[in-house]
């Protein structure tokens, strides 16, 4: 990014300190600024998506699985895989955040339960489906969108759990690259061009229109959340043994984030970057 310089910092996760790229922008874009606080952003998203990463791992996964993390970042969640015995390939193109995922996992290279890839994961998708490997649990964390990875995906799993995280709503309610948006995914996504409807993306026009449309698989979808920036979707793959102690936890979960508010049992949208 223009205007940009890394740092190295750290961060802590369950029992670890992690490095990480701490990003000071001396040339800040000017809509940067106009998102309040309120409107579900990374703090209380990401904070809930790690919370459900580990009721899966405790609930689902064990050494007797295989995981392929397809955006490995700085191998944070990789490492929550990892410590619950699982076999783990994960990808990571960008160099820098590889430098970091590389040493962060230090301590599972050579144990044979561990396999990095400095690649795009579409390469790497096709590369697995040559060998005709499979998995029990696929991660699509992106920074942005993963349209392109989710059908590659779904041919490497038959029986499993793929977790995604759509990035979309803040795009397409800001009116950015409507038309490019209009292409990738049909006409069918007109209704989600309006601040009324866009935070619905996810679930409703994602999972429901887009996802299903890329396998014959069966696909449930477990367990959700959404904001006026994300989406995360918890999906059944086929018909693996989920444990009713994992179903029981995501009940008491919270699934709505942010600005959205329910009135009279309808959504609507109330101090949406300053839309009433």
């Amino acid at each position: 990014m223009k205007g940009e310089i890394r740092k190295k910092g750290s961060c802590k996760f369950l029992d670890k300190e992690f490095y990480v790229w701490e990003r000071e922008v001396i040339e800040k874009r000017s809509h940067c600024n106009s998102v309040n606080n309120n409107a579900g952003l990374k703090l209380d998203t990401t904070k809930e998506k790690r919370k459900l990463n580990m009721i899966i791992a405790k609930h689902f996964l064990s050494d007797k699985h295989r995981v392929l993390d397809a955006y490995g970042g700085y191998g944070i969640t990789t490492y929550l895989w990892l410590k619950q015995g699982c076999k783990v390939d994960v990808c990571e193109e960008d160099e820098w955040n590889y430098s970091l995922l590389w040493d962060n996992l230090n301590e599972f290279h050579g144990k044979r339960k561990l396999r990095c890839f400095n690649y795009s994961n579409l390469i790497m998708f096709n590369k697995f489906k040559d060998v005709k490997r499979k998995y029990d649990l696929i991660d699509l964390d992106p920074y942005g969108s993963c349209f392109e990875q989710i059908g590659p995906a779904l041919e490497l799993i038959d029986n499993g759990i793929l977790l995604v995280t759509c990035g979309e709503p803040t795009v397409l309610y800001r009116g950015f690259h409507k038309k490019n948006y209009t292409k990738r995914y049909g006409s069918d996504i007109e209704e989600f061009l309006s601040y009324r409807t866009f935070w619905k993306f996810p679930k409703d026009f994602f999972f429901e229109k887009y996802i299903k449309s890329k396998t014959s698989k069966k696909l449930k979808l477990l367990h959700y959340f959404e904001s006026k920036v994300i989406g995360r979707l918890i999906i059944q793959v086929g018909d693996p043994d989920i444990p009713t102690e994992l179903l029981d936890e995501f009940k008491g979960r919270e699934k709505i984030f942010g600005d959205i508010k329910v009135f009279n049992g309808q959504k609507s949208l109330v101090d949406c970057w300053g839309v009433e």
